[in-house]
């Protein structure tokens, strides 16, 4: 990305007041993430610049630092556009939009579905179970039902390094703090979960209530 974008992305979240961490949280993704797209470090892919400028209030084309022309200078401008469509505003979107899927591409070694909705976030809560850090999964046991059946469900739990981790009191935490016992709330893409899935990737997990911490791990 390039260095201007990277400040501008930045000034745009402190003038809405937003934290690193808040401002991840809305989207989805780590502070972690945020702060090297405003290091200028690695580029927000497709999904979450049109999620910027809908937060933001802006435009995709200023979001990403082209200049939008005044109505009389486009008009002045019109007979050479005609010569050049290079210099017009929406070709030089779509070249930036290009270079920046390309950059997410070579990031996340997988493929970019281009043309879908923005996943919302669902929540489940549970007891811990069982964890296994090495594998970035833990198991939790609990009463909620998406199927409407009876009786306790576990679901398997995949974390990657963009998931959070938080305290009751929203402060963040490490991930190998997490025991068997406590009660916990976890965030998932409303778009992983398909009814008799027992396995979820999570986008957070917020710890509520550590009374219960097991001596022994299962």
């Amino acid at each position: 990305m390039e260095r201007n974008t990277a400040e501008k992305l930045a000034a745009l979240r402190r003038e809405h007041g937003y934290s690193q961490e808040e401002l991840a949280e809305k989207l989805g993704v780590s502070r972690q993430a945020v702060s090297k797209w405003e290091r200028a470090e690695s580029s927000p892919d497709t999904d979450n610049l049109v999620a910027l400028a809908r937060l933001y209030g802006t435009s995709l084309d200023s979001l990403v630092g082209i200049e939008t022309p005044s109505a009389g200078a486009q008009d002045s401008g019109d007979e050479a556009a005609d010569h050049d469509p290079a210099s017009t505003p929406s070709r030089k979107t779509k070249i930036i939009i290009a270079a920046l899927i390309i950059l997410a591409l070579i990031e996340a070694a997988g493929l970019i579905y281009l043309i879908r909705p923005l996943p919302g976030n669902c929540y489940v809560r549970g007891t811990v179970v069982a964890t296994e850090p090495s594998w970035n999964q833990f198991v939790i046991s609990t009463n909620d039902q998406w199927t409407g059946e009876s009786g306790q469900i576990f679901y398997v739990l995949e974390t990657n390094e963009d998931t959070f981790y938080r305290d009751k009191d929203d402060n963040v935490i490490d991930p190998t703090w997490l025991r068997i016992g406590w009660e916990v709330e976890v965030m998932y893409p409303s778009n992983e979960h398909s009814v008799g899935s027992d396995r979820l990737v999570v986008r957070g997990v917020k710890v509520l209530d550590t009374s219960n911490e097991a001596d022994q791990p299962f």
